[in-house]
């Protein structure tokens, strides 16, 4: 440790890591204080449709982020020293992401007009798209691609404080489900402006007048980031919103229970990734990622397996009794957090670090289309929840060894 601490590099990478860590313990112990007060409080079919919607914003996010968490990242990381260069990077950016929050609107509106469950809850999923907007505005890429992830830590935290905050203090009732994401959005929007001022101020970015060649090369660029993006989204989100279209809200809020408790797990993931993705790409340092691979991976292993055992207990717990038959969804889903941190870390801190970008962006494409044909193969039998989380698994599996394959070959190659 001593060694590693007297290495600049990786002792900013611990100063990152314990930065992003912060990130990662606000989003799981914040979200956990909240969420068994909201599925006691809205009920599993309430609950179900707050998740609905929160799913379809991180499609909407998606679509406003266009890959940029990933390009711009490693844009900015390569010119750390040239502000002029970052400016420019940051304003191209921020202006294609405000045209792609106006179609992210009239997607949502199309939405609302044409699928009845959305129509009947348009205040929720209107309101709902504040969160789109927050994280629109929300320049992590910058900071990321600086490695200044203490912002980032900061900026969080005090998002997750005032949204945990007014949850307790305005969800009070069943009704009051469709506020929910309005509250989270406000949040967010807060905290975009001091984001604003200390870029402005302290990093001394200046807004650039983007020409039309920047754009059409920047949305170019991001394009197989952005359809990577998508993929994971249609295998980790759209199966929720499907649940609750064509089986019931209730049997949404009890996949959708499942899943959060997936999420804080696969949450713990992130700030490891985040963190060494921008490391990777500037010192394309090979055996310090097999060691981190070798030794998360144990640990996430044992973690699963514990999770299993201990489902029965913790998913009443958290939930609620009314819950119980989340627990059988949640012990497959454990299955998806096994394949889900092997095949993170070595898709972006490796293969797109390395230059592999596309093996990294096609892997989640055909996991995609693989999930899509299988939800339309199986849509005559699909009649319960863990239909679809067997769907999940596959579509998972197929992506996991497109890129242990890949690694496996660019190891023979420097051998």
């Amino acid at each position: 440790m001593r060694h590693w601490l007297k290495n600049n590099d990786y002792s900013t990478l611990l100063k990152n890591y314990s930065s992003l860590s912060l990130v990662q313990l606000s989003n799981y112990i914040l979200p956990l204080m909240t969420l068994p007060y909201l599925a006691r409080t809205l009920g599993a079919t309430n609950f179900g449709l707050v998740i609905m919607a929160q799913a379809t914003m991180i499609y909407l996010t998606l679509i406003t982020d266009y890959g940029f968490g990933l390009s711009a990242t490693k844009n900015i990381a390569k010119n750390q020293k040239n502000i002029e260069k970052i400016s420019e990077i940051f304003s191209t950016v921020m202006s294609i992401k405000i045209g792609l929050l106006l179609v992210g609107f009239l997607i949502l509106h199309g939405l609302i007009t044409f699928i009845p469950v959305f129509k009947a809850h348009q205040v929720l999923f209107y309101s709902s798209f504040l969160i789109v907007i927050g994280n629109t505005f929300l320049p992590g890429f910058l900071f990321q691609g600086l490695e200044k992830m203490t912002f980032i830590a900061i900026f969080n935290l005090f998002a997750k404080l005032g949204f945990t905050g007014l949850i307790f203090l305005m969800i009070n009732t069943p009704t009051d489900y469709q506020w929910v994401h309005a509250i989270w959005g406000c949040s967010y929007i807060m905290v975009d402006a001091v984001a604003f001022l200390i870029i402005f101020s302290r990093f001394k970015i200046k807004i650039k007048r983007p020409n039309l060649s920047n754009i059409q090369a920047t949305l170019n660029h991001s394009f197989e980031y952005f359809l990577s993006r998508i993929a994971i989204a249609i295998y980790l989100n759209t199966n929720v919103i499907l649940v609750g279209i064509l089986l019931s809200t209730e049997n949404a809020g009890y996949y959708g229970g499942a899943e959060k408790l997936l999420f804080a797990i696969t949450t713990f993931y992130a700030p490891l990734i985040e963190t060494i993705y921008p490391y990777i790409s500037r010192t394309k340092n090979i055996p310090f990622i097999k060691k981190i691979l070798a030794a998360t991976t144990s640990l996430n292993t044992i973690g699963c397996i514990a999770a299993f055992f201990l489902a029965p207990l913790i998913v009443p717990l958290i939930l609620g009794t009314t819950f119980k038959p989340a627990t059988e969804l949640f012990q497959w889903m454990l299955i998806i957090a096994l394949l889900h941190l092997p095949a993170s870390m070595i898709g972006y801190p490796v293969l797109g670090a390395l230059g592999y970008e596309k093996t990294a962006n096609r892997s989640v494409i055909i996991g995609a289309i693989t999930h899509l044909l299988l939800l339309i193969i199986c849509y005559p039998s699909i009649t319960q929840p863990l239909h679809f989380i067997w769907i999940m698994i596959a579509s998972q599996f197929i992506i996991f060894m497109i890129r242990v394959i890949k690694l496996l070959q660019i190891q023979r190659q420097h051998h």
